[in-house]
């Protein structure tokens, strides 16, 4: 018997009674009793006591004994384990006798073989997405985007992540969104610099935590119903394309305690309440301990749609509306998306060596009014108003004010309306209404019509009729049929919620829709070379750093006569790159480990870099694997 033999018989010593029995008496003493039994055939045992559950047609808990029983070997841990532990067979079923038990597991062992895994694996998600971004010159972190992983004990280069068609549909799409973001092609947006001190609408009841202080915002920290942190919404700044930012805060710590304060700013789309969540990344963290104002500078990668959050931590500003005590933010500024350096680190990677043309990049200020209203030069008229309830309110950017028509001495009487004033006779494509959701609700608006006008006088026929949500004061975007350049249009409330039968109206916020005055600016950068000979040359050198090898001109065909193709088709000198370099990051070559290489060097290189930064190997190490120099005695030392 083999080692694994008098192992496996050791754990059924119960079953033949020989405790006290040394190891070697043991291999003995059972060697004897299985030679002394009866010629019976093992596989007729297993017929009898296991096929009845584990045959072709029955297949109980998914185990096929009588396939297992058609192969001269096979894992048989399973069966060995179950018997040997008298799960199987079950109590009411009938039973082996315990030299039948002894001669079924030594069949057993001397059949079973243990699973050998593939020997080849999927690259994981953050050895795709660093190489990926190693290869392009880029820094995008979408790792975790990515289904994880599982059952892989958190190691990233576990033996046991599978290739599975879901996974490879994720990487595919993937490298598209990695790819386009080093090679846009539109070209790079230009770089704008936004400043705000606002915050968008939130629900009363976590609106009372972020107050008006001097020339910004005190935040205090408060926690929403569901158990989240409540995070406050910053007005005025959507990033235009996905990209880096720099968001700078100017902040101080108020209030007479020692601990710092710490300001967490989160990525994600604007919710109104907790009752209506939506997913956040936290970007980074500010701590502030100091009390006068300080620039705090972050970096972060934002998208379209996604608004900048703070939610402002402090266990001494537990939920305080009242007092100088907090996070005060002056205001936020941001800059992108930024280029770390013109022409790109994408192009200077891919296309090293080759000319390129790239224009001037320029920074442009964006100027940020308190509505875009005032931006166009137009201004608001009211039917009636009460003091402190000025029509101003609806312009003001802020969360706690509104505007209200005249409840005292006197009740203003119907039709309410607002009329705004369009000078410019810029294109408006609509209205951005929000209620007021303070007080009882009432004179909030439930019905409107819009009208336009040449002269303020006549009106005409409405150009939008509808209903609004109240006790929400969300956003709500009123749309037109058509753009419109008329000088004068009227808001006017058809019905409002009323409490105590008097006629009121009351709105929070009221600006325009406009659309876009100028057509954005976009930076290309162009290569000036259209050869063959050069993409060939551009697609080599990337493959062969992607695979960790050099490539014979029949093995580096598949992906450049991809990129060939595309460049007869459109004449596209970097159109036709990005074609090449999808083949290749999408190819078994890059996704499965441990690959292909034309030496020993190049394998030691390739696993020594993902064991070390999970990507592909440097230059140096490359160079070194090139003239197959790389050993466990010449491993390059820094």
């Amino acid at each position: 018997m083999n080692g694994i033999t008098v192992l496996l018989l050791s754990l059924a010593i119960e079953f033949v009674g020989m405790s006290g029995v040394s190891a070697s008496g043991l291999q003995e003493t059972m060697a004897r009793k299985v030679e002394a039994l009866p010629p019976t055939d093992a596989t007729m045992l297993i017929t009898n006591y296991c096929l009845d559950c584990h045959d072709d047609l029955s297949v109980s808990g998914g185990l096929n004994l009588e396939d297992l029983l058609k192969h001269d070997r096979f894992n048989a841990r399973i069966v060995f384990e179950n018997l040997l532990t008298e799960k199987m067979p079950p109590a009411e079923a009938d039973q082996p006798t315990g030299a039948e038990k002894m001669l079924i597991l030594n069949w057993l062992v001397g059949r079973h073989v243990e699973d050998v895994p593939n020997s080849f694996r999927r690259i994981s998600r953050y050895e795709f997405v660093r190489s990926v971004n190693d290869l392009l010159g880029i820094e995008l972190d979408i790792a975790e985007e990515i289904p994880e992983d599982r059952g892989t004990c958190d190691f990233d280069t576990d033996v046991k992540i599978k290739l599975t068609k879901e996974m490879l549909g994720t990487y595919l799409s993937t490298a598209d969104e990695m790819v386009e973001f080093a090679f846009p092609e539109d070209g790079f947006a230009q770089e704008r610099i936004w400043l705000t001190n606002q915050v968008k609408e939130s629900d009363v009841s976590y609106r009372i935590y972020s107050r008006h202080y001097k020339d910004g915002l005190l935040f205090s920290w408060t926690r929403a119903n569901n158990g989240n942190n409540y995070s406050f919404f910053y007005d005025n700044f959507e990033p235009p394309v996905e990209g880096w930012y720099e968001l700078t805060f100017d902040a101080a710590k108020l209030g007479d305690f020692q601990e710092d304060l710490t300001i967490q700013v989160y990525a994600g789309k604007y919710f109104y309440a907790d009752d209506r969540p939506q997913p956040q990344r936290l970007l980074d963290v500010i701590s502030i301990g100091h009390t006068e104002l300080r620039s705090h500078t972050i970096r972060g990668l934002l998208r379209p749609g996604e608004n900048v959050s703070v939610h402002c931590y402090s266990k001494n500003t537990w939920r305080q509306t009242t007092g100088e005590q907090g996070a005060y933010i002056k205001q936020l500024k941001v800059r992108g998306p930024i280029v770390e350096q013109w022409p790109p680190h994408s192009y200077r990677t891919v296309f090293a060596g080759m000319a390129m043309d790239a224009p001037q990049r320029e920074v442009e200020s964006v100027a940020i009014g308190s509505s875009t209203l005032q931006q166009i030069g137009g201004r608001l008229t009211v039917s009636s108003f009460n003091e402190g309830m000025e029509k101003e309110m609806m312009q003001d950017g802020r969360s706690d004010t509104f505007w209200h028509t005249r409840f005292k001495p006197d009740l203003a009487t119907p039709p309410h309306f607002v009329i705004i004033e369009n000078p410019t006779e810029s294109g408006i494509a609509g209205l951005s209404y929000s209620t007021w959701s303070g007080g009882n609700g009432n004179g909030q608006v439930k019905e409107y019509s819009v009208y336009v006008s040449d002269n303020g006088s006549f009106w005409g026929k409405p150009i939008s009729v509808g209903s609004l949500e109240v006790m929400q004061a969300s956003e709500q975007q009123i749309l037109f049929p058509a753009i419109t350049r008329k000088r004068f249009l009227k808001f006017s409330v058809s019905d409002a919620v009323s409490l105590d039968g008097k006629s009121l109206a009351s709105i929070g916020e009221l600006d325009v829709l406009i659309e876009s005055q100028t057509v954005e600016r976009r930076d290309r950068v162009t290569i000036s070379s259209t050869s063959k000979d050069a993409l060939k040359k551009v697609i080599k050198r990337f493959a062969e750093i992607a695979f960790s090898s050099t490539l014979t001109d029949e093995e580096l065909a598949p992906y450049y006569q991809v990129s060939l193709d595309a460049l007869n088709e459109c004449g596209d000198f970097v159109g036709a790159t990005k074609m090449g370099l999808k083949s290749i990051i999408c190819s078994h070559r890059f996704l499965l480990a441990p690959g292909f290489h034309r030496n020993d060097s190049y394998r030691m290189a390739a696993d020594l870099a993902r064991s070390l930064w999970l990507s592909v190997p440097d230059q140096h190490l490359l160079d070194i694997a090139k003239e197959d120099g790389l050993t466990t005695e010449t491993l390059p030392v820094e």
